[in-house]
């Protein structure tokens, strides 16, 4: 008779086999999603880490000339040794937001006919989907927009600097920070401010503080609301991801 210990051996031999099995009869993804653009239609593929290179153009929401691998990387569905990828194709959008994420720059371009994204309700960054325009000028913080729907991006812009206020986690922020601080903070804009895409969503049970682009942001417990400046929403400082709205 077999001991348990080899049997359970056994099974985890065949698990691992079952999971390569799995992962090799995925095909690799395409170089970019131009032969894919109706929209409703998803694909399943694998990346490599060779394959995370390439231009990009948008943020959460990308053209379809864009690499599919630079672009999940960019989104953070991929860590830097790859994986596979579910890849949904979008309508068009009127405008492209440019960003640096995960290691991956990305530019912003204008009107562009179709697009993908990792998820099937990625909203436009661009003035089609924002109820306000780019040329804006940023709330001083997200308080007076709480309720405002994850699909409903605010669009504004951050005058040069690094703004003022105090500022309250890391990639997400609680909604009584300072908008432009903490878009500073994020890299979604530079020393000379610009346009910037805010998503709000849920609270998170905390959030940590950290110095980065010249701004240092405070640590906090849980908090009722959140904003950020990239869709899909980066997770909570717990790992997990807000719910959206």
């Amino acid at each position: 008779m077999r001991s348990r210990v080899a049997v359970s051996a056994a099974v985890s031999v065949m698990l691992l086999v079952a999971g390569a099995s799995a992962w090799a009869a995925v095909a690799p993804c395409p170089s970019n999603f131009k032969e894919y653009e109706t929209a409703g239609e998803t694909m399943d593929c694998k990346c490599t880490p060779a394959q995370m290179a390439g231009s990009v153009w948008g943020s959460g929401r990308y053209t379809t000339d864009s690499s599919i691998c630079a672009a999940a990387r960019h989104a953070g569905v991929v860590g830097s040794a790859g994986g596979e990828v579910k890849v949904h194709a979008l309508g068009g959008c009127q405008s492209y937001p440019g960003s640096t994420k995960n290691g991956i720059t990305s530019s912003k371009w204008g009107p562009y006919q179709a697009s993908f994204g990792f998820e099937a309700d990625v909203p436009c960054g661009g003035g089609a989907t924002a109820s306000t325009g780019g040329g804006n000028k940023c709330p001083a913080d997200m308080r007076a927009h709480e309720t405002r729907a994850t699909s409903d991006p605010l669009e504004c812009t951050c005058p040069a600097g690094e703004g003022a206020g105090s500022v309250w986690g890391s990639s997400l922020y609680t909604t009584d920070s300072s908008v432009c601080r903490a878009a500073r903070h994020a890299g979604a804009v530079g020393a000379r401010g610009g346009a910037v895409t805010i998503f709000v969503a849920g609270g998170c049970s905390s959030y940590a503080g950290s110095t980065k682009n010249g701004v240092t942001t405070s640590s906090w417990a849980s908090f009722s609301h959140s904003f950020g400046f990239a869709f899909p929403l980066p997770a909570c400082a717990d790992g997990k991801k807000p719910a959206k709205q």
